[in-house]
């Protein structure tokens, strides 16, 4: 060979590599989250099988292994044949979600928050994945040589593109229940600019999933999967979708759709209502929402003072008491704080569970706390390195699994320590922990061992989750 055509092949050998490692991650992206959507409806086996180490040893390398078989030497179009394989096997997940959904009803999809985002997360894998087989199609310059090679190949793009456009049927399906889940959140709860920006994208992708499905049962009845004609509707709809996007961020910017004003003025009409719940009115919020906060606390406290009661004097309270914590540059621990005294407790306490989860959020800024107390979190105090002084770990508990994350007191601040851990797991083992620990059966072992033995079960503390 000469020089030139042995670097292109060590290229075309990196790029191999390189797109069998964005398949497995792809695949792994989708195996979750298809994971999360099954439990939802009370289907685990995908959750308890992709925890197996046998799912890692065979799945993960047979998916690498097809990134590897790929015709690597179409570099323009490298991309767009990554997701040929992940294309297929999200299509075959949403038929197979639509068949268990219709089965199982839609109930316990509003049970859990995250069903929302993982229906609207999914539907634009798949809306990106039918883009980029429509690409596929139509990027060759002879889609009839394209078509010839793709059947010597074993006609694997005809395949993906069929069943691709038979996923395509059931995504409005998808976007629709995500838009009514996000409603009933809103009814529940009002507006937050995250609740709005997810209204926002739901609309987009109901109405992008209308075109592609349209597009999609238009090529299964005429087009029979064609590369070079399959969606050719997206010809004229991909940029009338665009346009629709570009102009719902540019209002999203402007008075009228500005969410932090949206969000403050549903706010204040949910706290001024005398019929809604006061647990369910939270004032911190408006301090979140800067001038559109400021003014709607105005407009809130005069609504509350002409209308009287007991609710309206509680209400006024509350506002006195954040406006002086925010005089006094203690809004942000007065905010955490909130909710927390009735926190459970374990052991001679020093600290309080918000200041942990203040200590938490600085450990790890990307974790979203969502454990609510008393009922979802805990705080344990105890000497976990032997040195007489007291260590705390909170302990955040979820329908599926649970987590005990420890801290020391470092100054006036905290330092977390890591994970207490399980030496040997059991099925039922949070709950037998929480009784235990209300029965007061726990003890530090030394610290050269650094055990903890919580109800006869030894846990051990561990500086980094991936020791789980």
């Amino acid at each position: 060979f000469s020089y030139r055509k042995l670097f292109a092949r060590m290229c075309d050998n990196i790029l191999a590599a390189g797109a069998g490692v964005c398949i497995a991650a792809i695949s792994s992206l989708l195996v979750h989250l298809g994971a999360e959507l099954f439990a939802i409806l009370g289907i685990n086996f995908i959750k308890e099988w992709k925890d197996a180490p046998l799912f890692n040893w065979l799945f993960f390398p047979a998916i690498f292994g097809a990134g590897l078989s790929l015709p690597v030497w179409r570099f323009r179009r490298l991309a767009l044949l990554t997701f040929r394989l992940p294309a297929a096997f999200a299509a075959v997940l949403a038929l197979t979600f639509a068949a268990a959904l219709g089965a199982a009803g839609p109930a316990p999809l509003w049970e859990r928050d995250i069903a929302a985002p993982l229906l609207l997360a999914f539907t634009a894998l798949l809306l990106l994945f039918a883009a980029a087989a429509f690409g596929d199609g139509v990027g060759a310059k002879d889609a009839e040589a394209e078509e010839a090679e793709e059947e010597k190949e074993g006609g694997s793009g005809k395949w993906t593109r069929g069943i691709l456009a038979m996923s395509l049927l059931v995504l409005p399906v998808f976007s629709g229940l995500a838009l009514w889940g996000l409603w009933l959140r809103v009814e529940q709860y009002g507006l937050t600019p995250l609740r709005i920006w997810g209204g926002y994208a739901g609309l987009f992708l109901l109405l992008s999933s209308l075109f592609y499905g349209a597009c999609g049962l238009f090529s299964l009845i005429f087009m029979r999967g064609e590369a070079g004609r399959w969606l050719g509707g997206l010809r004229w709809a991909n940029p009338i979708l665009a346009w629709v996007a570009i102009g719902v961020l540019y209002f999203s910017h402007a008075v009228v759709l500005d969410p932090w004003r949206v969000s403050a003025n549903s706010q204040t009409a949910r706290a001024a209502d005398g019929a809604s719940d006061l647990r369910d009115v939270d004032l911190g919020v408006f301090y979140e929402y800067g001038g559109y906060g400021a003014a709607g606390l105005a407009e809130l406290e005069t609504l509350l003072r002409a209308a009287g009661g007991e609710r309206g004097e509680t209400l006024l309270a509350e506002m006195e008491r954040l406006r002086l914590a925010a005089e006094s540059g203690e809004l942000e621990r007065v905010l955490a704080a909130r909710g927390w005294e009735s926190a459970a407790t374990y052991g001679e306490a020093t600290a309080t569970a918000a200041e942990i989860v203040r200590a938490m959020k600085l450990s790890r800024p990307y974790w979203k706390l969502t454990c609510a107390p008393p009922a979802e979190c805990a705080l344990l105090a105890l000497d976990l390195t032997g040195d007489a002084e007291v260590e705390h770990c909170l302990i955040r508990s979820y329908p599926d699994y649970a987590w005990l994350d420890c801290f020391v007191r470092s100054g006036e601040s905290f330092e977390r320590l890591g994970d207490l851990v399980l030496r040997t797991r059991t099925r039922n083992w949070f709950s037998e922990l929480q009784a235990d620990l209300r029965a007061g059966e726990w003890e530090s072992r030394p610290a050269a061992v650094r055990d903890v033995v919580i109800g006869g079960k030894v846990f051990f503390l561990s500086p980094d989750r991936e020791n789980w």
